[in-house]
């Protein structure tokens, strides 16, 4: 079997927003093709969902989600998320709203602990060895907490949806089940 028959519909956008050379037609051996991935996107009514996409492929295209890249280069979809995000934070009242919306957004992005790098563990010091001890700031979990509290993992839960939203829209137009 192809490896790619098991990709997620992120890793198919991100593989297809990011192709030097599309081209339509059926794959041999597989359901679509990166073109229908981007077309389905296309007429995805999840407009903030569809951007969200874009935005995390246009990440994994500079190598921005991995644990050691820390702050968001100017990346094209980023000033229209984040206006969205802003948007709908001061829709629900939330101060500060620019703030909140961006520092979630960053969060969405790149997860990972700081201190650990998303190991879970310490790391021995001196070395390029991880301990037994697990990691303080992150629980062992490897993933950071939500910035602003009960807001942020609101908004955090709304990023969510639209891009689950997004992912079904392109699933039904590519009629996988």
């Amino acid at each position: 079997m192809d490896p790619d028959d098991f990709r997620t519909f992120e890793e198919a956008y991100s593989v297809a927003a990011n192709a030097s050379g599309l081209h339509l037609g059926v794959r041999e051996g597989a359901a679509y093709t990166d073109a229908d991935v981007l077309i389905a996107a296309g007429w995805s009514r999840d407009r903030v969902g569809g951007a969200l996409l874009r935005l995390r492929s246009e990440c994994d295209a500079v190598g921005l989600r991995n644990p050691q890249a820390r702050k968001l280069p100017h990346l094209r979809t980023l000033p229209d998320v984040r206006g969205h995000l802003i948007a709908q934070a001061h829709r629900w009242r939330m101060d500060p709203a620019e703030a909140i919306a961006a520092a979630v957004l960053s969060w969405w992005l790149l997860p990972v602990c700081a201190a650990c790098q998303g190991r879970r563990f310490e790391r021995v010091a001196g070395t390029a060895r991880l301990s037994a001890r697990g990691c303080k700031s992150c629980g062992a979990t490897g993933l950071s907490r939500v910035p602003h509290g009960e807001p942020g993992r609101r908004i955090a839960s709304y990023i969510d949806d639209c891009v689950q939203r997004a992912q079904q829209s392109i699933a039904i137009r590519l009629r996988v089940r």
